[in-house]
């Protein structure tokens, strides 16, 4: 590598010397830029129309930026949009109106896990906070068959999944994420203060133990839920209430009486998912030693079918009918019991429900006695 040497005057050592007196004169001179002072909480809602919810999800938009009315300075309320038939953008929202900060030339896949990733830190970076809270409109699955850990093309509902974004590459024509993949972009980001899962069947156990490491709350349907979501003009002013649990709370209640009421709904603490986890499996565990499969679902309140298979059962529910019958001891069922309405503080309950599914309502009664406010799997009760 050749080298550049250059010979310097003393002149021009001179006028450089100058001329650096005179930088430094004009920088004392003028005042400091103001530090980035960062707001109270910032508010990232992703919603994923990119399906045939599109016109429903434009809709719940338009409630949150008419809802930022009500929301004040110290909160950023910022919604990446990717709906059917339109070009993904970031917007903010402030004071009922609504600024687009960025937008995509090309077609995007709220699914694909470096694409969420890379839209959450962009807002990060763009809007810091002292706390953050995460929205998901959409499409929700729970966890309703077994699945992989990653983006998945299936024509089925997959398990534990997000989404789905339209999509030609794929037989199907549908990309759904996993929650555990969910869970895993949520890793990357600073801890949320709480998740609100506006999507159907989301309220699940295995769902509770995937993300009880990754936020504090979840507020989510167990039920499906009416394609309109939730009510967001009433619903994002309360989304800045400081006392968390009261906020959920409230936002239960809200929620709920809107659809006078046609859904199941309830709020964790994600710090006593362990908890219940231990009681679960031990309640599990004898159950198993006491009777073979197949159990007897006969009575137990149940959230999805497919295919004419009932999929997705209430986990309280399921346990009171396995002790009615004398498979699950009072002390296992109780301690069970303690530590679910301990988990789950928050929760509504309604019979019928909105469904899209084949459930018939005399089946089960849904009564404090069997309802839970969380769900179950099939597949995760008999493994």
């Amino acid at each position: 590598m050749k080298l550049f040497t250059f010979h310097i005057s003393h002149f021009t050592l001179l006028l450089l010397f100058a001329a650096s007196m005179l930088a430094c004169s004009s920088d004392s001179d003028s005042p400091a830029p103001d530090p980035v002072i960062p707001a109270q909480r910032t508010i990232i809602a992703i919603f994923d129309g990119n399906n045939n919810l599109s016109s429903n999800l434009n809709g719940d938009i338009s409630e949150i930026e008419a809802g930022t009315k009500e929301v004040s300075a110290a909160t950023n309320v910022i919604v990446f949009a990717n709906i059917l038939g339109q070009k993904a953008y970031i917007a903010e929202m402030v004071n009922g109106k609504s600024t687009k900060v960025r937008e995509w030339s090309n077609a995007v896949v709220t699914t694909d896990p470096d694409t969420l990733l890379s839209v959450m830190q962009w807002i990060i970076a763009k809007y810091p906070a002292n706390e953050y809270a995460l929205v998901f409109g959409g499409h929700g699955t729970g966890s309703l068959l077994k699945g992989v850990n990653d983006t998945i093309p299936t024509t089925m509902r997959p398990a534990y999944a997000y989404g789905w974004d339209t999509s030609n590459k794929v037989p199907s024509g549908r990309v759904w994420m996993n929650t555990s993949t969910l869970a895993a972009v949520i890793s990357h980001l600073p801890r949320p203060r709480y998740i609100f899962f506006d999507c159907c069947l989301m309220q699940d156990y295995d769902v509770a133990c995937q993300f009880k490491k990754y936020t504090d709350y979840i507020i989510a349907p167990v039920s499906e839920t009416p394609a309109d979501g939730a009510p967001y003009r009433k619903i994002t002013p309360l989304l800045t209430i400081d006392d968390t649990e009261k906020m959920c709370d409230t936002i239960l209640t809200t929620y709920y009486d809107y659809y006078n009421p046609h859904l199941c709904i309830s709020a964790i603490r994600t710090r006593d998912v362990d908890d219940l986890q231990v009681k679960t499996n031990a309640a599990l565990q004898e159950i198993k030693q006491n009777t073979a499969l197949p159990y007897d679902y006969t009575k137990v309140i149940y959230y999805f079918v497919e295919a004419n298979k009932t999929l997705q059962y209430d986990l309280k529910s399921f346990f009171y009918e396995q002790n009615q019958q004398g498979n699950l001891s009072d002390d296992k069922y109780n301690a069970f019991v303690t530590a679910l309405e301990k988990c789950v503080f928050t929760t509504r309950k309604a019979k019928p429900w909105k469904t899209a599914a084949q459930i018939d309502f005399t089946d089960f009664d849904v009564e404090d006695y069997n309802y839970g406010g969380l769900s179950i799997t099939k597949e995760t009760i008999e493994k």
